[in-house]
């Protein structure tokens, strides 16, 4: 998870959903209930970005924009290319060996 800053780093209390800012998990036999029970509290609890590195199609699943119980936007990659964190913009980070995207809408 990359958190919010916190004045004391989170020494007083847990981070809860508003606290993230970007959630990442990797999956495999897990994958149909991350797909659908996790991505949908996910979304329901406002969590502005998801990444699930998809280990049985190869690939990272990028989820933003919460809207109810779904992701507005969902790119997923598969070649190397430069990404970078919709809450933070100016940092990029590379997706190593895999990952070109593929833009699909939820709606």
């Amino acid at each position: 998870m990359l958190l919010k800053p916190d004045p004391d780093f989170y020494s007083s209390r847990h981070p809860v959903a508003d606290d993230v800012l970007l959630l990442i998990e990797v999956a495999d036999r897990s994958l149909a209930y991350d797909q659908t029970q996790k991505l949908r509290l996910y979304a329901l609890h406002n969590v502005p970005e998801y990444w699930r590195l998809n280990l049985n199609d190869n690939c990272l699943e990028v989820y933003r924009k919460p809207h109810g119980e779904v992701y507005a936007e969902k790119n997923t990659l598969y070649q190397r290319v430069q990404h970078h964190f919709i809450a933070t913009p100016r940092h990029q980070h590379s997706s190593g060996r895999y990952f070109i995207s593929t833009n699909t809408d939820c709606f």
